[in-house]
């Protein structure tokens, strides 16, 4: 049986085409994130046509315009590996293996014999690239994108041993060498259409990814500060939790709620109590260990979990916070006047997520009530670190009270147990009534 390889290359090119077709209409994901890998596959089907319709003699111009299309493809391919993680393309990378192929061709004029191994490296340098693209930075989610740059990386070999043995890889048959060429050719053709097949499925599937990936952090971000929103608190606070019996130090919730800002709402406009929702959540996640660890749950209402080393110093954290806010408030004309009040607890074996907020909302109100700007510690909180033996808590002072603390950083820091009771209700200005302060704490207490 013979080979046909204007047939096979007929073929290719026409897989390559129904490729890009494919890759600019299947699914959802924007343009711009394809838009190369669409280029790639169109400037390969178009060399397959000019090497169908060009002489066989490969010095020719038809022959060399077509090496330089596929190495113009080859660099699409780059571009598009790089726009997978957000990274934009290098102009030097995308063209250079086509002015390469053009002053080794038109400038040094090499013999046909060097156009194999020659044409072959470039090709080969460039599938090496756009395998190191695709599997640099990748998570072992991304089993599409892995996955194409493991095809890249077979692509490359195949390539390399086309290089350094020959274009029949080594393998003269019984019969004329015009025959044998013409075999590997088809080979070539099949590699092709296996590897571009194998490639566009994948990219398309890594896209999807990508695009998943995209919609997952826009559902779990706030469009406004750029944080984590109350949905991606309740999640990795969950998770968290259900660790607290399987790790060392106890997580330490911190809730936040600025004082003041309806006055700059009211008086300024929403524009401007937008921008200090900005430079508020900015100047307290340069506070944190974990920026990530950051949420705006509310309005004006923020969270913040510290964990591991970060929880043993949760209340120097969160007076560094008060004081990023209060600074903001020295900088900003918009923020004259605010400041943040912030309540600390500490989570615990078998304690809920809604148990510790409406604990960590106890705190902060009762210090909203007794004139705001401040620290307010838990009543469990000051209890169990004052009772518990737990190594976690060893790093830092003995005592959680409010004239230990107080002496320590010089700010205003107070347990629960230090403020009047009486006076645990929201300011009239923030809706609902919390519980009464006695029957909070002797609750915890009994």
């Amino acid at each position: 049986m013979g080979f046909d390889p204007a047939t096979l290359l007929a073929v290719a090119g026409i897989a390559l085409s129904i490729f890009a077709l494919a890759m600019l209409a299947i699914g959802a994901t924007a343009l711009a994130d394809k838009r190369w890998w669409v280029a790639a596959f169109a400037m390969g089907a178009i060399g397959f046509g000019l090497m169908i319709v060009s002489p066989e003699n490969p010095l020719l111009w038809p022959r060399d315009l077509a090496n330089v299309v596929f190495m113009l493809a080859y660099g699409f391919c780059h571009a598009g590996a790089r726009s997978l993680a957000s990274r934009r393309p290098v102009l030097p990378v995308m063209v250079g293996g086509a002015v390469v192929w053009l002053a080794l061709t038109k400038g040094l004029h090499i013999s046909a014999e060097l156009r194999v191994p020659f044409a072959s490296v470039l090709v080969c340098g460039y599938a090496t690239l756009i395998a190191a693209e695709l599997l640099r930075g990748s998570t072992v989610v991304e089993k599409a994108r892995r996955l194409a740059g493991w095809l890249c990386v077979l692509h490359a070999c195949f390539f390399a041993a086309r290089a350094i043995l020959g274009p029949t890889l080594g393998l003269l048959a019984n019969n004329s060498l015009h025959t044998t060429l013409s075999a590997w050719a088809a080979i070539l053709a099949f590699e092709t259409i296996i590897f571009s097949a194998g490639l566009a499925m994948l990219i398309l599937a890594a896209l999807r990814d990508k695009e998943a990936t995209v919609d997952r952090h826009l559902a779990l971000t706030d469009s406004l500060t750029g944080v984590g929103n109350r949905r991606a608190f309740e999640i990795q606070a969950r998770a968290l939790l259900t660790d607290v019996p399987h790790r060392g130090p106890r997580p330490i919730l911190l809730m936040m709620d600025l004082d003041g800002f309806k006055t700059v709402n009211d008086g300024l406009g929403h524009a401007a109590g937008d921008r200090l929702l900005v430079e508020v959540a900015s100047a307290a996640r340069h506070c944190l260990t974990d920026p990530d660890q950051f949420w705006r749950v509310g309005g004006d209402e923020f969270v913040a979990l510290l964990c591991g080393s970060a929880a043993a110093r949760a209340p120097l954290i969160a007076q560094s916070i008060r004081a990023a806010v209060k600074d903001v408030s020295r900088i900003s004309a918009a923020a004259i006047g605010i400041s943040v009040t912030i309540g600390l607890i500490r989570a615990r074996d078998g304690v809920t997520l809604a148990q510790l907020l409406e604990e960590a909302d106890t705190a902060l109100y009762a210090g909203k009530n007794q004139g705001r700007d401040c620290v307010v510690i838990g009543e469990v909180q000051v209890a169990e670190a004052l009772n518990s033996q737990d190594n976690s808590w060893r790093d830092r002072p003995p005592s959680l009270s409010s004239q230990r603390v107080t002496s320590e950083i010089g700010q205003p820091v107070a347990s629960i147990s230090t403020l009047n009771p009486d006076a645990f209700t929201r300011p009239s200005n923030m809706g609902e009534e919390v519980a009464s302060g006695p029957s909070r704490l002797d609750h915890r207490k009994a």
